[in-house]
């Protein structure tokens, strides 16, 4: 009689090892392995619903480790946090795409307490300035938009081939997922629009097209840099326009202020060429007039002779061999010296 109850307990003891193959196991290294047959999943914590699947639930399937709650437990969904098996890359609120080089990747918004990106010049090579196809025009093909997300494209991914009631039962609930419900509206731009302005910032992942915003930063730097220029370039025109007002009021002159006279040259500073501007009042008859270009240390460099004998006059000057640095340019009839100024060039 012993031995068989004996016999029975290790007939029911290998009865329900049998019936666990496939979901649960000890290996003789003490890992604690589940699914190691076929699909499975863990799940844990409580639940009040009905079924009491737990609210939390583990698989490895489909490539990747992947963190779900089960319909339906309060913020059920698929693909919470997933690891893939291939790449490693991260996805929270959505399974990572092997097609994008994101080590992270989320389907929601991001809050952070600081951003850091490497930037350090010794990680980078082939260093150039940005050209003007950076600048304010490239900037002033952009349209800046406000808009909102369309429901499906911040839906979790229903996507499965898994029979399992469970997991088919969260899935295929109508998506009115509780974390991504989102009618924001959000300001940005359209990256196929961006594309055609500035193709480097914009790439393809899946069937969609992202851009990089971080990288709009530099553009941004070098637009505002090229207004400022224009900018102090508008308010040295203004300030001549109003020195040539005044000069042509003569009331507003006493006896003792010269009326042949120079004005600042513009651009100042320049590179490749600027324009003098110069008014000619002699009481006596002349017969050359000229601006007369020397360096710092009064080396004669440049001699531009001028037609205009009275009033206000123009001369442009073409650098072709001036090296950077300062310059005097003077005003002078037949030799003699009427009024001078300086300028730089870049």
């Amino acid at each position: 009689m012993k031995n068989i109850i004996i016999i029975a307990i290790l007939s029911l003891t290998y009865s329900l090892a049998s019936a666990q193959t496939g979901s649960f196991r000890v290996t003789n290294q003490s890992q604690v392995q589940i699914g190691y047959q076929g699909y499975k999943y863990l799940t844990f914590g409580t639940s009040n619903s009905t079924p009491n699947n737990g609210n939390w639930a583990i698989e490895n399937s489909g490539g990747v480790l992947n963190f779900w709650k089960p319909w339906p437990s309060a913020n059920w969904g698929n693909y919470f946090l997933c690891i893939s098996d291939a790449t490693g890359q991260v996805g929270i609120g959505q399974k990572p795409l092997a097609s994008s080089s994101a080590r992270l990747q989320v389907n929601g918004a991001v809050l952070s307490t600081g951003y850091l990106t490497v930037s350090d010049s010794s990680t980078k090579k082939e260093i150039a300035n940005l050209d003007s196809a950076y600048g304010v025009k490239a900037l002033q093909r952009l349209r800046p938009v406000k808009y909102k997300y369309i429901d499906s494209f911040l839906k979790f991914d229903a996507a499965t081939s898994d029979e399992n009631d469970v997991k088919n039962a969260t899935i295929k609930q109508p998506h009115t997922d509780k974390l991504l419900a989102n009618d924001d509206t959000h300001i940005g731009l359209i990256a196929q629009e961006v594309q055609k302005v500035f193709p480097n910032l914009v790439t393809k992942v899946g069937s969609y097209e992202v851009m990089d915003y971080v990288g709009m930063i530099p553009i941004l730097i070098k637009g505002i840099q090229e207004q400022q220029k224009t900018i102090e370039q508008q308010e040295r025109k203004l300030k001549q326009l109003n020195d040539e007002i005044v000069l042509l009021k003569g009331n507003e002159f006493d006896n003792n202020t010269p009326k042949t006279r120079l004005f600042i040259n513009t651009p100042n500073p320049f590179k490749e060429s600027t324009v003098f501007t110069y008014y000619i009042d002699e009481e006596v008859p002349f017969t050359v007039a000229e601006i007369d270009i020397r360096d710092i240390m009064g080396m004669p460099k440049k001699t531009i002779k001028l037609n205009d004998k009275s009033g206000m006059g123009k001369a442009e000057f073409v650098n072709t061999d001036l090296t950077q640095g300062y310059y005097m340019y003077s005003l002078k009839i037949d030799g003699q010296l009427r009024d001078s100024k300086m300028f730089l060039v870049e």
